[in-house]
């Protein structure tokens, strides 16, 4: 999480590279935090990685993104608990596939995004309110 290292604010260049087991020489895009690092950092960043999407955020925005594209996966990941169906659909690989990301990553890594992360409880609230959604709905079905 980058919040943290606001103190550091003009001492440090903050980089976030889009690297994880799962992506790394698939995904070109690296978020660069521009309220931590000093004025001219993103030219540096951008003759160091030049074939690479430099992406600019605050430190307040990349946690925002960082908990829904990183924290929201890894707690549906975990939370899931496949049976191994005799009959594979589209739907259940993408399920499966969805399942296999806790078990994929360095759980160190895994849970110091999730326990680090200040807006992890606006996700899991999000969870919990399209699970009470659709339990009104069956019970009201």
């Amino acid at each position: 999480m980058k919040l943290r290292f606001l103190k550091f604010k003009n001492s440090i260049i903050s980089i976030h590279p889009l690297f994880g087991p799962r992506s790394y020489g698939k995904i070109k895009d690296i978020v660069f935090i521009n309220d931590i690092s000093p004025p001219d950092s993103m030219g540096k960043i951008q003759n160091i990685f030049p074939d690479y999407n430099i992406i600019s955020l605050s430190a307040d925005q990349h946690d925002r993104l960082m908990s829904e594209i990183l924290v929201k996966p890894y707690i549906i990941s975990m939370i899931s608990r496949p049976q191994n169906g005799s009959i594979k659909t589209s739907s259940y690989e993408k399920y499966l596939d969805l399942c296999s990301i806790s078990s994929q990553e360095s759980k160190e890594i895994l849970y110091d995004t999730i326990l680090m992360n200040k807006y992890t409880q606006n996700v899991i609230d999000e969870i919990q309110g399209g699970l009470d959604y659709i339990k009104n709905l069956i019970k009201n079905g």
